[in-house]
């Protein structure tokens, strides 16, 4: 796939996004939808969105093999956490599915950051 249709992807997917959102607030406001559906059903699409994507981060090609570890290990790692945050959305109370899916989000930020720039670093030779 080349850019564009990559961008155009990602551009239809974020406004059918948006829509199944505004529909969902819709819907709880009038009645067809009740309680904490509306957030939740917004929050696991929107989780299942970042484990879409972390598919498809290794599939960029990269010539050099610190860049396919790099982009294996950030998609692995983002897959993994969009999974664990939507089941957290589907199933845990809203209080605790909020701060946690949060830190598993944040924590996969960290561990990617970290393991890009440490790969990055030089080697010491002694």
């Amino acid at each position: 796939m080349n850019s564009n249709s990559n961008l155009a992807q990602s551009a239809v997917l974020a406004l059918g996004l948006i829509a199944i959102s505004l529909g969902l607030a819709w819907a709880g406001r009038v009645g067809y939808v009740e309680g904490d559906w509306p957030t939740r059903i917004t929050m696991i699409l929107s989780t299942l969105m970042i484990a879409y994507f972390g598919n498809m981060i290794p599939k960029v090609i990269r010539r050099t093999a610190n860049g396919r570890t790099a982009r294996r290990l950030t998609g692995w790692a983002f897959v993994l956490a969009g999974l664990a945050a939507a089941a957290l959305w589907a199933f845990a109370p809203l209080d605790l599915a909020m701060p946690a899916s949060i830190a598993i989000i944040g924590a996969t930020v960290v561990l990617v950051l970290g393991y890009c720039l440490m790969s990055r670093a030089p080697t010491s030779a002694n």
